[in-house]
């Protein structure tokens, strides 16, 4: 090397190492000097050589304190101040889901970052200076405490923790009943009407009439309809299927029905249905809103489930009136065209009120065919007088309708196969449709005509016939 270059590299050398001291000398830490020195010769005419080494020993002693992340855990929706202090150059916050993929922060330049905590993120900040790549600052993780299962329980706060430092508490633990501690977060302690000691699927708050003898419970079967033991806990010995004794309310069994056809000369509306006194009234009365298109209103309930085959009665008071109906029927679904009805019926009619109508529907011949058979009997009593029990037994082959218990006729033609659902209604006939023929003329100043529902039940074919063999059924039940 010629003298004159190595006369230059120890002015050069010695030029820098002047400056680093001084830099040194007005400089508090190694990072405030190298950061000082960078931006007082960024700009200069350093040699790329220089200038790299000084760049990269700065990058050095930043990412030696960038490998340190700073751990806070705070509660959801609570704020965080992070503040960076002692930079030289252009700021920008950045955040990171993963630590690995940064994204800037929009707007957010200034030396301090308030954060309002939603989610656990990794925070940290970006500084540029001069022609040196980026500077970033030490990594701040802010972790959602509430995110967080601190008693290990698997469950943390947010999802439903209600005691996250105790891991015998969390959503869907056992609830030890009447200990005073909310083990299932539920918000109260369970009590032990609430608990199934029985191990059955029943509490007695969910109807268990003994909830220390699995066999017995709402949802078990009547083996033996005789044996003096309530298995379906239904308040008697019997196979029924369901029983509704009494109606206290009008549970999500019960569809109060709206519709019409051209007989019926009612509006069928929610008003004329009522439940009082653990007893359901249908009524009908006069139409006193313009907007109904009938001058009658009335009312209809139906069974929302389906049945095939058995046994159902009603216990029923029709105190009704000439030119009107009241009925207890097993029937398939209506629809307003082309409806092919099957049907089983009980009617009442209010100008024959010692008798009982009893009436069949079904279609033959691939649903081309309507056949029906009807018949009216004498009761021996006046219907709107006391309550009495009217039962339909419905098999393959016959239908038969008993009165208190008692059989009192027998069809075996046109007997539907499909199965049926239960409807209790009360409802006038549209006269000028010729219905005051089979239910007389209407008086209006003799309304309302109401009918009164005690209960109804439906029993398999099995236990009717068990009930029936042994003697052991109550008529008037």
């Amino acid at each position: 090397m010629s003298g004159w270059l190595i006369c230059f590299a120890k002015i050069f050398f010695t030029f820098h190492l002047v400056a680093v001291a001084w830099v040194l000398f007005r400089a508090p830490t190694l990072h405030g000097a190298l950061v000082y020195y960078v931006g007082l010769f960024s700009f200069q005419s350093l040699s790329g050589f220089s200038f790299s080494i000084l760049c990269l020993l700065l990058q050095l002693i930043l990412n030696g304190q960038n490998s340190q992340i700073i751990y806070e855990q705070i509660n959801e929706n609570d704020t965080a101040l992070i503040q960076l202090n002692d930079y030289t150059g252009n700021l920008q916050w950045q955040y990171s889901s993963d630590n690995i993929s940064w994204s800037d922060i929009k707007n957010e330049t200034s030396k301090s970052l308030l954060i309002v905590v939603k989610e656990t993120l990794y925070y940290r900040a970006k500084v540029t200076l001069g022609k040196c790549e980026p500077f970033y600052s030490n990594i701040t993780l802010i972790e959602n405490g509430s995110a967080i299962d601190d008693d290990s329980d698997n469950f943390s706060e947010n999802q439903g923790d209600c005691d996250d430092s105790n891991p015998n508490i969390f959503p869907g633990n056992i609830d030890i009943c009447g200990d005073e501690i909310d083990q299932d977060c539920s918000g109260q302690d369970l009590s032990c009407k609430d608990f199934d000691n029985d191990n059955d699927g029943f509490t007695e708050n969910q109807g268990d009439c003994d909830d220390n003898d699995p066999t017995k419970n709402p949802g078990a079967l009547e083996n033996d309809c005789c044996d003096g033991i309530d298995q379906n806990c239904d308040g008697r010995d019997c196979a029924a299927i369901y029983q509704h004794e009494p109606f206290d309310k009008l549970d999500n069994r019960w569809l109060i029905q709206l519709y019409g056809f051209y007989e019926n000369g009612s509006n069928m509306i929610p008003e004329n249905v009522n439940v009082d006194n653990s007893i359901l009234s249908l009524s009908v009365t006069l139409n006193q809103n313009n907007a109904l298109p009938l001058k009658y209103n009335a009312g209809e309930i139906s069974d929302s489930a389906f049945h095939q085959f058995g046994y159902f009665e009603v216990r029923m008071k029709p105190e009704i009136v000439p030119g009107t109906v009241a009925s207890f029927l097993i029937m398939n679904r209506w629809i307003t065209e082309n409806w092919e009805n099957r049907e089983i019926d009980i009617e009442f009619t209010g100008n024959k009120l010692t008798s009982m109508q009893m009436t069949t529907h079904d279609y033959q011949d691939g649903g081309t065919n309507h056949k029906s058979s009807s018949t009216i009997k004498e009761l021996g009593f006046d219907i709107t007088k006391e309550y009495h029990n009217y039962g339909i037994l419905w098999t393959s082959d016959s239908v038969s309708w008993y009165v208190d218990g008692e059989l009192f006729y027998t069809e075996k033609q046109y007997v539907p196969q499909d199965p049926l659902h239960i409807r209790l209604n009360h409802w006038t006939g549209n006269m000028d449709a010729g219905m005051d023929a089979w239910m007389g003329p209407i008086d209006d100043n003799t309304l309302p005509s109401v009918t009164y529902y005690d209960w109804i039940k439906v029993m398999s074919l099995e236990g009717f016939f068990a009930e029936k063999e042994k003697g052991c059924g109550n008529k008037n039940d």
